[in-house]
């Protein structure tokens, strides 16, 4: 499932996201989808969510045993 986001950025943000293109994508959004998954896992959210759907399926799994 995918769903768009309008997003603003001020002048000098859209000047750092088009140096970076080649280097995390093609487009502005591949650039800016890079740039929020790293976010994302620099803070721990990804391995929290991940930690969580083990926990559950875990315990989803040993109810049924």
């Amino acid at each position: 499932m995918s769903k768009k986001i309008q997003v603003s950025f001020s002048d000098e943000q859209i000047k750092l996201i088009h140096q970076l293109k080649g280097e995390l994508g093609n487009s502005e959004s591949e650039i800016i989808r890079v740039i929020v998954t790293c976010w994302l896992a620099e803070q721990g959210f990804i391995r929290s969510a991940v930690k969580e759907k083990i926990i559950h399926g875990n315990q989803v799994g040993n109810n049924n045993e």
